[in-house]
């Protein structure tokens, strides 16, 4: 009777045994999904930046393909992306430094690649697509050269720069809604074109003036005064020498 007593509390010990392993297994398996969501959920905003960039090689093969309906689609969910990451990165404070540098850069990506295939197809005139990527490439070779030189100027969204960007946007919407989907009415791409063109302008001297100003208030662009000691010589009628030089 009292081996099979203890048997008995030997199978019950390890039943109990297993079953508080799997709950534990459970458990921790419970906790790594609510990791890999809080993950998901803190990084939504440079998720959703990085569909943006995956949509260009998209957008550039509907356009050259002539699927300009798929395009105009493509384009406008892109666009409203750009307005959502930033809305949820503002709104529930999730905003990043990889998605401060993303964020431009997908911009850029989606609407130079957008410029050139619609002009390389005859759809927007070229110089106002050589006006924008040279406005661009102005901008991002600038700002590499500053940190090349391990001197940096402060860069900040100016607000014709935020006026230009909607401008752009809004001219390859109607260009592609027009092409495309067959959207009629008033012809607004002539006015459009030069709108762009004049805000991509303004928006590019706009940087320089930025820029230029930056490097003569910035001490770190001030000439380097050396001081060099004083030079005594051995003879009397030669005063000691102060020498200061600029580099």
């Amino acid at each position: 009777m009292i081996v099979g007593h203890c048997a008995c509390k030997t199978r019950v010990k390890t039943h109990l045994c297993r079953n508080n392993g799997a709950t534990e297994r459970h458990q921790n398996l419970g906790d790594l999904r609510h990791v890999k969501l809080k993950a998901i959920a803190e990084n939504a905003p440079n998720l959703i930046t990085l569909a943006r960039i995956c949509a260009v090689p998209l957008l550039i093969w509907l356009v050259l393909s002539d699927n300009l309906a798929a395009a105009f689609w493509v384009f406008v969910v892109a666009g409203i992306s750009d307005a959502l990451d930033g809305y949820i990165a503002k709104r529930f404070d999730l905003a990043t430094e990889l998605g401060a540098y993303m964020d431009p850069v997908a911009d850029k990506a989606l609407l130079v690649s957008a410029y050139v295939t619609l002009g390389h197809a005859g759809h927007i005139d070229i110089w106002l697509v050589i006006l924008v990527v040279f406005r661009d490439i102005l901008i991002i070779g600038g700002t590499i050269l500053f940190h090349t030189l391990d001197r940096p100027v402060e860069m900040q969204p100016l607000m014709i720069s935020k006026l230009n960007t909607l401008v752009q946007i809004v001219l390859v919407s109607v260009v592609l809604a027009e092409i495309g989907i067959g959207v009629t009415g008033v012809d607004l791409v002539p006015a459009l074109t030069y709108i762009t063109a004049a805000t991509t302008a303004a928006s590019g001297i706009s940087y320089l003036c930025h820029w230029v100003l930056g490097i003569r208030l910035s001490p770190q662009w001030q000439p380097r005064v050396c001081k060099i000691k004083k030079l005594k010589t051995a003879t009397p009628h030669h005063p000691a020498i102060t020498v200061k030089g600029e580099r």
